[in-house]
């Protein structure tokens, strides 16, 4: 819980030694509902997140590790083997591009249920292909962490990264009851840069707080940090780096 507001932030920070000013950064990624388009970008996407929001947090990108939990279902299914098989790929694509080591991890297969319905009927049901990265960083100095709550009026925003047509599996469908076609594509190599970037930022503490873009969007990213100071923002859609979409399709 960050800032005045008190607002769930993405990445857990502890400081294991009290006369060290070394600590330990603990985030997550998961998006489920990514794997009814592809299980490839949802794998690629959850290490994303999970690097991400430790970065934001103060991590460097040089010293982080993953873990990965594979929550599936029956993989005696060609399709869903099929999944499983792209889903690894992207781990190895963009742990590769990030120089993020896998350390450790579980699997979870058959989440299956097999059963009657309320007339007699023999159902089936799955989990959705599911996987958990968990990210492991070690921040060196503790004093330059970065909390997601806004603090100081009159501060600029920045938004890193571009906006693009790839809302396919987010809360926004969700909520309008549909799925769609794009979900968010990874491209390591690119975001690498940007996040090596935004950490030399933070070392010369140019960065008063930061937060993750996950889920729920540019939005509730926004909310987030404006609960969390207890401040209010003013902000302009315009000129947004990425493609030029609808006002509530960027947010």
């Amino acid at each position: 819980l960050q800032g005045r507001g008190r607002v769930n932030g993405d990445a857990t920070v502890i400081k294991p030694k009290l006369d060290s000013n070394r600590a330990v950064v603990i985030s997550q990624g998961i998006n489920p509902s990514y794997s009814e388009i592809d299980t490839y970008d949802m794998a690629a996407c959850a290490i994303d997140t999970a690097i991400r929001n430790a970065v934001a947090a103060g991590a460097s990108l040089d010293k982080i590790a993953l873990l990965d939990n594979f929550c599936w279902c029956s993989s005696n299914e060609s399709e869903r083997l099929g999944q499983l098989k792209r889903a690894v790929h992207a781990c190895y694509d963009t742990a590769a591009a990030y120089r993020t080591p896998f350390i450790s991890g579980k699997d979870s297969m058959f989440n299956d249920f097999k059963g009657y319905d309320e007339k007699g009927n023999s159902i089936k049901i799955s989990v959705p292909p599911t996987l958990l990265i968990s990210s492991l960083g070690l921040i060196e100095d503790v004093l330059k962490i970065i909390s997601i709550d806004i603090k100081f009026p009159g501060d600029p925003i920045y938004i890193l990264g571009e906006t693009k047509d790839e809302l396919g599996g987010s809360e926004y469908f969700a909520m309008n009851k549909s799925i769609g076609n794009n979900v968010p594509k990874v491209d390591g190599n690119k975001n690498k840069k940007l996040y090596q970037s935004f950490y030399k930022a933070s070392q010369k503490q140019l960065i008063s707080s930061a937060i993750s873009i996950t889920r729920g969007g540019l939005g509730v990213a926004l909310v987030k940090t404006a609960l969390a100071g207890k401040l209010g923002l003013e902000v302009s859609l315009n000129n947004l780096p990425g493609l030029g979409i609808r006002n509530d399709f960027t947010l």
